[in-house]
């Protein structure tokens, strides 16, 4: 296979779409070794080839809401809710499910603020790719990725997210503007309220921080994004 057709399947999902039908199915028995193989092919091309396959095949000029992220941990939305899924034997939870799960102390949170949290971090993992939200019943379940997320290095758990973060409309827009000219993110974000934009700043910042941790990518594009 080509490495444009690598690239080409894994910003359309294919192969992971594939699979994460097959999921649903509760007699389904994943091929691990598989998922495996497909994500370390992944994580072999240089993410400078990811980022121009973008810009010249997958580049978006509109993104929505949904796709400027919130959350309030990255390892929750990550690391954490990929074991704690696994952990349950992936049943499908709700997003209250998925919040309670994701509690790091005894007093926990108020029911409310389990629903929120839930949602944030599973709507954060299904950017990544790790989780899937079912469309009928809003209940959330592993992806094949999501499934063998945790086999994979600490390393190889960031190269991935890097890769990962390309196919969310929102930063795919705003790298292809750095890419040419400076940006300020508050006015990229202009279709959410101030109160709003301040609150995800941080979130938005932490997906270009792990981007501009990846050797090969163009560092103009990250001097040229402006967070004040």
């Amino acid at each position: 296979m080509s490495r444009d057709e690598q690239l080409r399947i894994f910003f359309q999902h294919s192969f992971e779409e594939d699979y994460n039908e097959k999921l649903f199915r509760r007699s389904y028995i994943l091929p691990q070794n598989e998922v495996l193989e497909y994500v370390r092919a992944l994580l072999a091309i240089p993410i400078e080839d990811f980022f121009m396959y973008m810009l010249q095949h997958n580049r978006s000029y509109s993104f929505s809401v949904r796709e400027i992220p919130q959350y309030s941990s990255l390892d929750d939305a990550t690391t954490i809710i990929c074991k704690v899924l696994k952990d349950a034997n992936d049943p499908g939870l709700s997003y209250v499910e998925v919040g309670i799960l994701l509690r790091h102390d005894e007093n926990g949170r108020k029911q409310g603020a389990d629903q929120k949290y839930g949602e944030n971090h599973s709507k954060t993992a299904a950017d990544f790719g790790l989780v899937q939200i079912s469309p009928l019943s809003r209940k959330v379940f592993l992806t094949c990725v999501g499934y063998i997320f945790n086999l994979l290095s600490q390393e190889e758990k960031n190269a991935y997210l890097a890769r990962a973060i390309l196919r969310n409309n929102f930063i795919n827009c705003v790298l292809s503007r750095a890419y040419e000219h400076q940006i300020i993110m508050a006015e990229e974000m202009s279709i959410l309220s101030p109160s709003t934009i301040a609150r995800r700043l941080p979130n938005v910042k932490g997906y270009i921080s792990l981007l501009s941790k990846s050797e090969g990518l163009p560092l103009s594009v990250f001097m040229n994004i402006r967070f004040k």
